[in-house]
């Protein structure tokens, strides 16, 4: 078990005391914190030799040949049945690993997009010209999608699931 593993087992538990205390969960900041590390793991043990970028940092991880890699964790929306992954800047990294959080954070799965497949993400509704952000929506029922790419991209996630292959230095 690396360190990454540990801390998220440590972090995994702590949100079990917290709500069985009654004390507010900070989910939004944990859920990143948690994929990082989950993927700091992974890596690790593909032995990738990771080097971990907190705080602000363009990139979250990044690899013994330089390839950037970032990480997003999903936020489940309940209402609306679908895991949301915002703000991705594709011009900042090489691979993207998202990661979606099942049974709150009992239960990981990781998607992986390659260089090449980065850009077949779905864009964000521009706000501005040059606004090169995505996003993905991931949906329980892929066919409740309102736009058209968001429903093709979600029909075909499961060719990332664990492809963890599609890495290279």
């Amino acid at each position: 078990m690396t360190v990454y593993a540990e801390a998220a087992q440590r972090l995994r538990d702590l949100t079990t005391f917290l709500q069985a205390e009654g004390i507010r969960v900070p989910r939004t900041e944990w859920t990143g914190i948690l994929g990082e590390w989950l993927v700091m793991d992974r890596l690790i043990e593909r032995e990738y030799d990771p080097a971990y970028h907190s705080g602000q940092h363009p990139y979250d991880i990044e690899l013994r040949g330089g390839t950037r890699v970032e990480v997003k964790s999903g936020r489940y929306d309940s209402e609306k049945s679908v895991w949301r992954f915002d703000n991705i800047k594709p011009d900042r990294f090489d691979i993207l690993v998202l990661v979606k959080f099942e049974n709150g954070f009992d239960q990981e799965v990781f998607y992986i997009f390659n260089e090449d497949e980065k850009r077949s993400l779905p864009p964000r509704r521009k706000t501005k010209p040059n606004d090169q952000r995505r996003l993905v929506r991931l949906r329980e029922d892929p066919t409740r999608h309102r736009r058209g790419d968001m429903q093709t991209f979600d029909e075909k996630i499961a060719q990332h699931r664990g492809a963890w292959g599609k890495i290279s230095e």
